[in-house]
């Protein structure tokens, strides 16, 4: 199935949300996802989809280069790379997101807010790094 960076992006935090249960502002409910998906991450066939995100990972690339650097070298550990750029999607899409926002400070049961939050994210049409 062919997909987008963002979609792809989307569905990878969707899948480790639903997966994740506790009491979480929004702010550590994002960190735990984004943990989750670092830790679970299928990379197999991620460097066929690759091929249509060279625009996404390009600006991924100069703007972490730019602003905090890159642990994984994409010439050294594509996989490695294209996994970080994944996880930070993920940091902006609760970035982004109004009901993540609105807990940020204030534990809420994960289970709760699944919904609005997938909702949130689904509305997302693209990711644009330096928007941040």
């Amino acid at each position: 199935m062919k997909c987008t960076y963002t979609e792809f992006c989307i569905e990878q935090t969707i899948k480790a949300l639903e997966k994740t249960e506790g009491f979480f502002t929004g702010h550590d409910l994002g960190l735990k996802v984004s943990k989750n998906i670092s830790e679970n991450l299928e990379l197999s066939d991620l460097t066929l989809k690759m091929n249509s995100w060279k625009n996404e990972i390009k600006n991924y690339y100069e703007f972490a280069e730019e602003e905090f650097g890159i642990e994984h070298r994409p010439e050294e550990d594509i996989e490695g790379f294209i996994k970080e750029s994944i996880v930070f999607s993920s940091r902006i899409l609760f970035g982004l997101s109004d009901t993540a926002r609105s807990t940020w400070t204030q534990p809420v049961d994960s289970k709760a807010i699944v919904e609005k939050l997938n909702n949130d994210f689904k509305k997302v049409k693209k990711i644009i790094f330096h928007e941040i």
